[in-house]
């Protein structure tokens, strides 16, 4: 087991200047036998990374002092190489989310106002092009660790929330509706104005698309945001609220439909606490966590809800858990330990800031504010540490050829590793904002029927091509216990539909059908992963199963 300690005990930690020119020259050097590269990124980056259909990293630079002071958008190969950027005269205050085509969608300042700190939603194709910038969404404290992503929902509206209101976008960036948060005055008992600090939230899309915000209690000066959690129906009416102070990470959404929200925001460690919440706004379980949940948990494939905490003050540790789905807590991990003779801890805690990243062999991926990330068994065992100099937010990506993208909150930039998996766990929610487009969009479940019978010869199966990696062409090879009716088909690794290859009735046996690497339209599609997936009924049963392909021209 590789801890990393000790080169995290050696670093000399620089000052910025010569920090800065070390690493402008790492953009695809090797740091560790797990690193592929390194990518220098201009600004400060606090945001998670998106990963399109062909590969494609996008993220932005943003920075919470100025809302005009960094201005790149980023496109990056998976090999480390730039693709293009572009300068847009704001800063980037969301990490990205794609829709099904790798639209890009993100939230930045609004220089066309006064206000510095106002922002707009903007879109962009995959080539860097705008599509279009909506109206102004409102004032907003530019804090992108904090949320404010958009969410993509199915049927192509885009959520986003403004200083205090949901809004509903359509396709060409205008206001479908939007819901306006309830306000409280909040005034000194003298009669003077609390600064209570912002009110931060970001919209989850639920399965039957009820959008569900966190929003945390606060705002600045006389008029604050009622905190909770709120269920707003797809026409912008009210379903439910709970009534608590809220929090700042955005829900997410286990595969029974649960909604899991952290509860809490700095300072506010007494109240601190994980609500699993029935589709009906009734609470399940809670458990107390004592600190501050700052960014969104994460699932793993057995449906342990993994978070991290802060650690203020420093007396108090800033756990790492592991929760069952029945509100159990599995194992608790304290990063202070590692780090709590380092010099830098002693100035900055180990708070961890980000969503974890689970991997398809159930390992998973966190870092803290020292600078250390760490990979752990389901068990609770830490496999090894990376020293990645500095703090990371929102959490990593995890490509499907087990490339884990890093944002570092320095220089650095983006830092890419082997992990040796085949991308995410199959969860309902194993990473930030769900998937690698970030859409925050649980899509559709499977209803309650459906199941996938043990390997056998009669058994139900779907192999994952011969040959694979292939060029152009591959066969797919399916297995029924019975006759039944049957959807094959391949989609992006985005859930984009690119082929159906097989829509019908189909006999019991096994069946082979042959993929040229082409659309529906007879058109090529670029190299890639792709995703083969098969669904039948099957006497009133639900079977499905998805193999991942690679096309490779």
């Amino acid at each position: 087991m590789d801890h990393g300690i000790e080169r995290l005990r050696r670093r000399a930690w620089p000052a910025p200047t010569l920090l800065f020119l070390l690493c402008a020259s790492l953009s695809a050097q090797t740091g560790s036998g797990r690193r592929r590269w390194v990518f220098p990124i201009e600004g400060t980056v606090v945001q998670s990374p998106a990963i399109g259909s062909d590969g494609t990293v996008y993220i932005g630079t943003g920075i919470f002092s100025d809302s005009l002071s960094a201005d790149v958008l980023y496109a990056i190969r998976l090999d480390g190489t730039l693709k293009w950027k572009r300068h847009l005269g704001r800063a980037v205050h969301s990490s990205v989310s794609l829709d099904s085509e790798d639209n890009l969608y993100f939230i930045a300042g609004n220089p066309g106002t006064g206000d510095r700190m106002d922002a707009v939603v903007i879109s962009f194709d995959s080539s860097g092009t705008t599509r279009w910038t909506s109206e102004p969404v409102g004032w907003m404290f530019p804090l992108p660790f904090s949320g404010f992503t958009p969410a993509v929902a199915s049927d192509g509206t885009v959520y986003v929330c403004g200083r205090y209101s949901l809004f509903a976008l359509r396709g060409d960036g205008t206001v479908k509706w939007r819901y306006d948060f309830p306000l409280r005055e909040h005034i000194f008992g003298s009669g003077s104005v609390d600064i209570v600090g912002s009110h931060y939230s970001a919209p989850t899309v639920g399965p039957d698309g009820t959008v569900y915000v966190n929003t945390l209690r606060g705002g600045f000066g006389k008029q604050i945001v009622e905190g909770g959690v709120y269920a707003i129906r797809p026409d912008g009416a009210l379903k439910w609220r709970t009534r608590d102070a809220g929090g700042t990470a955005a829900p997410i959404i286990g595969g029974d439909g649960t909604i899991y929200a952290a509860i809490g925001g700095y300072g506010t460690a007494d109240s601190s606490r994980i609500l699993a919440i029935r589709i009906d706004g009734t609470i399940r379980w809670t458990v107390e966590t004592g600190l501050w949940i700052q960014a969104s948990p994460s699932i793993g494939p057995d449906g342990t809800l993994y978070a991290g905490t802060s650690h203020h003050p420093l007396d108090v540790p800033a756990w790492f858990y592991a929760i069952s789905p029945d509100g159990r807590v599995r194992w608790k991990y304290d990063t202070w330990d590692d780090v709590k003779d380092m010099p830098p801890a002693r100035l900055n805690p180990p708070d961890i800031y980000n969503s974890p990243a689970v991997d398809s062999k159930g390992r998973v991926y966190f870092g803290n504010e020292i600078g250390l990330l760490y990979a752990m068994s389901p068990e609770g065992e830490v496999e090894w540490m990376e020293d990645i100099w500095s703090l990371h937010d929102q959490g990593p990506a995890l490509a499907p050829d087990g490339t884990l993208i890093v944002a570092t909150h320095s220089v650095l930039g983006l830092i890419a590793l082997n992990t040796g998996s085949s991308g995410l766990a199959d969860s309902s929610w194993p990473k930030f904002r769900r998937n690698n487009a970030n859409t925050g969009n649980a899509g559709r479940f499977e209803p309650p029927g459906s199941v996938e019978p043990e390997s056998g010869t009669d058994a139900f199966g779907l192999c994952s091509g011969f040959p694979n990696p292939f060029n152009p062409e591959t066969t797919i090879e399916y297995r029924l216990p019975e006759s039944g009716t049957v959807n094959l088909g391949i989609l992006s690794v985005t859930g984009r539909c690119v082929a159906v290859l097989v829509n019908g009735r189909s006999e019991k046996g096994s069946r082979q059908v042959r993929w040229n690497g082409t659309d529906d339209g007879g058109v090529r599609v670029p190299s890639g992963v792709y995703l083969c997936r098969i669904r039948a009924e099957i006497g009133g049963n639900v079977y499905r199963k998805e193999r991942k392909l690679c096309l490779v021209r």
